[in-house]
């Protein structure tokens, strides 16, 4: 008995890859920081001879966080225009059609001197903006952390201030028959913020003082407040 044969696949031709645009409108990236690296580059890097290329982005991030909020918003707007040309550009641009791309593979392409360099030239361009593009995504995470730990910090205070009050209102205690009118009333809880409030205590103001100052002014904390001590 004769073996199968094993079926044979051909190989095709290797999908050749589109060739990019070279007269495609350039898309804006890395925001306001961006266009701050990209302009102070040349100087970082010169403060930074010698140095990992990390000194530059470091520096760069350091010297931005110095910036003020003015300072900031000129990059901001210059970012700003930058995305509406390239909007405005993209409304009249017309993309290579197939017959544009090249059939031949780029390996087998010959490359002159002049293009070579153009080469060199572009991926060099291309990794100066990778660059760039990968320091404003970090400045911008590190300036997102910087205020996620402000805000957290701010809130701290407001929670011990609240913990504080809510101490100070378990510590006051109803006299009976003021306790049974204010919960009659609804202003039970109103009452007691009241009684506890450090001016108040200090005023020396009878419970029944207070549920009357209350009654003035329809249950409101800081008018009855006001009432009670005449400020």
């Amino acid at each position: 008995a004769g073996g199968e044969k094993k079926a044979t696949k051909k190989k095709g031709k290797k999908d050749i890859k589109k060739k990019k645009d070279p007269q495609a409108p350039k898309k804006p990236a890395g925001g306001a920081y961006g266009c701050f690296l990209a302009k102070n580059r040349a100087a970082f890097m010169k403060e930074c001879s010698g140095q990992p290329v990390t000194a530059v982005t470091k520096l760069a991030s350091a010297k931005w966080k110095e910036l003020s909020d003015e300072d900031k918003k000129i990059y901001e707007e210059e970012f700003q225009k930058k995305k509406e040309e390239y909007q405005e550009a993209m409304k009249s641009y017309v993309p290579l059609s197939n017959a544009d791309t090249d059939d031949e593979p780029p390996a087998k392409k010959r490359k002159t001197k002049e293009g070579a360099a153009e080469a060199a030239k572009s991926k060099e361009s291309k990794a100066a903006e990778k660059a760039d593009a990968k320091a404003s995504k970090a400045q911008a995470k590190a300036e997102a952390k910087e205020a996620k730990a402000k805000a957290k910090a701010e809130a701290k205070p407001k929670g011990k201030a609240k913990a504080k009050a809510a101490d100070a209102n378990a510590g006051v205690k109803l006299e009976p028959a003021v306790a049974a009118k204010a919960e009659k009333a609804g202003w039970k809880d109103v009452l007691v913020k009241l009684a506890a409030r450090p001016d108040v205590i200090a005023s020396g103001k009878s419970q029944t003082a207070m549920l009357q100052a209350l009654e003035k002014v329809n249950g409101l904390l800081h008018p009855a407040k006001r009432a009670l001590l005449g400020a």
